[in-house]
Order: structure tokens, then sequence, then C-alpha cells
């Protein structure tokens, strides 16, 4: 039994962040650019930036005019499956004012190459809406919510329940969708999740955004641990 290293006191109600399960958290509130790269989840996964500056008065990331579509904070780790078989959540905190190429992803490990075998969390083609993808070589789950995230800080959490093959997505700790994974068994791609940024290829980027706390566990998270997360963290985030 781990103990994380990142706070547990809750900051808006709602007691603490959940640990149970929890694989990697890169806290931003820990004051430096270097401190929120280390995982507060006390797994020793640290990650490394790429591009992205740090605001230390506020104490989280952001781009800004920004034109490359390589900047992204690669986690340097990621589960063996997303399929509809496991479980897991991927959660972080965003507040994106533009997307260039009408779509990118804010948690993949999708590469430059267009492939099967991968999970994508990020907004869509045609509104900044919240989108869940895994895609195996057979088969593709998607659930979306046309509920704008841009302009405002949202807490996004995607979940994949693999006992009853439900996906579902919640925004600051409330459910937009779900869909099932019924059949989706193989997203097994070995490469690590990039965070914020890297998506594709060079006409889909982030040109300005924020970027809060981030946090993979390996379970999936009920509506009621969804929003525990939400209320123990708001109030960096002004809400």
């Amino acid at each position: 039994m781990f103990t994380p290293i990142g706070f547990f006191a809750p900051t808006g109600g709602g007691g603490g962040i959940v640990t149970a399960n929890l694989e990697q958290w890169l806290d931003v509130t820990q004051g430096s650019e270097a401190a929120s790269l280390v995982d507060q989840s006390g797994n020793g996964r640290n990650a490394t930036n790429n591009g992205l500056s740090y605001d230390g008065t506020n104490k989280w990331w952001y781009v800004s005019s920004n034109s490359d579509w390589t900047k992204h904070i690669a986690s340097n780790y990621g589960l063996a499956n997303y399929g509809g078989s496991y479980n897991w959540t991927l959660e972080c905190w965003v507040n994106v004012t533009t997307i260039v190429g009408g779509s990118n992803s804010l948690m993949h490990n999708r590469s430059s190459t267009y492939s099967n075998n991968f999970v994508s969390v990020g907004p869509n083609t045609s509104y900044y809406g919240e989108t869940v993808v895994v895609d195996s070589s057979a088969n593709e789950a998607s659930t979306n919510t046309a509920e704008s995230i841009q302009n405002a800080w949202v807490l996004l959490t995607a979940t994949n329940n693999g006992s009853t093959n439900t996906m579902k997505i919640f925004i600051n700790g409330v459910e937009k969708g779900s869909i099932s994974t019924s059949g989706i068994v193989n997203v097994d791609r070995a490469e690590n999740l990039s965070l914020y940024g890297k998506f594709l290829r060079n006409t889909r980027y982030i040109q300005d955004a924020k970027f809060g706390s981030y946090r993979i566990y390996s379970a999936a998270h009920t509506a009621t641990e969804a929003l525990q997360n939400f209320n123990a963290e708001k109030s960096h985030y002004g809400l």
C-alpha cells in the first residue's frame, strides 16, 4: 500500500483525491515546473515536458499562440490495455481556447501515423465537446458530449469498466455520455500516453490553452469518485 505524496485535504468540499488504484498523478500545484513533473502517486513515474510553459504564479501549464503540434508532456507511462475488458480512468484539468484543425487529443497514445489500438480523450472535430475513443484493429467505440469545454476550466474524466463493458465521460464530476465497449478487447498499443498535445499530425494542435493536474487509475471510477476529485481541486481553478 503506497502513500501518495501530494495533498489529501479537501479544497472545496467532498473529501480528498481518490488514491485507490492510482497509478500516476501529475499535480500542477506543486509550485515549479520540475516539481509538477514528479509523480505524486508514490509510484515514481515522473513525466517529461516537451515545450509547454509553466505559470509559477498560478501554478499550471499553458501554451499561447502556439504553432507547433509536437508540444506535449510525455507521461512516460501507460496501462497495458485500454480495451473493453479492462478497467481504467483518465482525467485532467483543461481550459482550452483555440484548437487548430478542429480537433485534438488531451490524453492519448496515438502516434503521428494513424493506426489502430489506441485510446484518445479530447475535443472532437465539430465543437469543443469531449470525446473518448478506444479503437482496436476490428472495432471502435466512442462516446461524446456536445457540452462546450471552451474558455473555462473543466475536469475531464474518462472511464472504462471491464465488468460492464461501459465507457463513460464526465465533465466536472457529472456524467455526460456512455457507450458499450463490448468486443473492444485489444487496444494494447505499447506507446505511453501523451498529454495536452502531439496529436496525430502537424495539422492538428492546441494553439491556446491552460492545463492542470492529470491522473491515471487502473480502475473505473464511479460517479461519486469522479465528483470527489472535482471537488477536491476545483478551488485551485477558481471554481
